[in-house]
């Protein structure tokens, strides 16, 4: 039986389409922003994701999501002495 293996890109793109499907491109943009995944094409990842958007687009889309997500209670800061 012939097995076709796929490549490390195409694993990339999917989850990258996942990811956006799943949790918007501003969430997207974070994660792989902190994950410091660095091969691939950026600028076809950038072109995918955003397109045409200008600075000011991309912003109001991620303060609408904000705004329609919803809110988290955010947990009380236990402060006192760290112990190490």
């Amino acid at each position: 039986m012939k097995k076709n293996p796929i490549s490390d890109f195409a694993v990339l793109e999917e989850a990258t389409n996942a990811l956006v499907a799943t949790i918007g491109q501003a969430k997207t943009a974070r994660f792989l922003a902190q994950t410091h995944i660095g091969s691939g094409n950026y600028l076809a990842i950038k072109e995918r994701l955003f397109g045409h958007l200008s600075v000011s687009e991309i912003a109001g889309r991620i303060r609408r999501q904000s705004r329609s997500s919803p809110k988290r209670a955010s947990k009380p800061v236990k402060r006192g002495v760290c112990k190490l």
